[in-house]
């Protein structure tokens, strides 16, 4: 699974920061990042009988307020531009498609920046 796999999911890229939710906490993760002198924003998960700390939770809601941007775009593209399974088999047909309909969603996006409400 991607969750298991953080540096496949990062490929090639090379990023400053990484935001993610509880499912990518572990040790293999955060030791990656470390490794690549990437900023951990992986977001803490809590254990049976051990809640989070103050801490852990006001750095779970910064987390949070970057990861909302990105998730309101999927959400987004899936309900306005039916993203929710791909149309195509082939890797190359359906990294096309999700192409197109961020292409689409971008010019939504442009769309609604320029219209100004009367």
């Amino acid at each position: 699974s991607e969750v298991r796999n953080l540096e496949g999911a990062l490929g090639p890229l090379k990023p400053r920061r990484v935001y993610a939710d509880k499912g990518y906490y572990s040790k293999e993760n955060k030791e990656l990042l470390r490794s690549k002198g990437i900023k951990n924003g992986i977001m803490y998960k809590a254990a049976r009988n051990k809640p989070l700390s103050r801490l852990e939770k006001a750095f779970k809601r910064v987390v949070s307020s970057h990861r909302y941007l990105v998730e309101q775009a999927f959400g987004t593209l899936k309900r306005r531009f039916g993203m929710t399974r791909a149309t195509y088999m082939t890797l190359q047909k359906v990294k096309a498609e999700v192409i197109r309909k961020a292409m689409a969603f971008n010019l939504l996006k442009a769309l609604n920046l320029s219209v100004k409400p009367t």
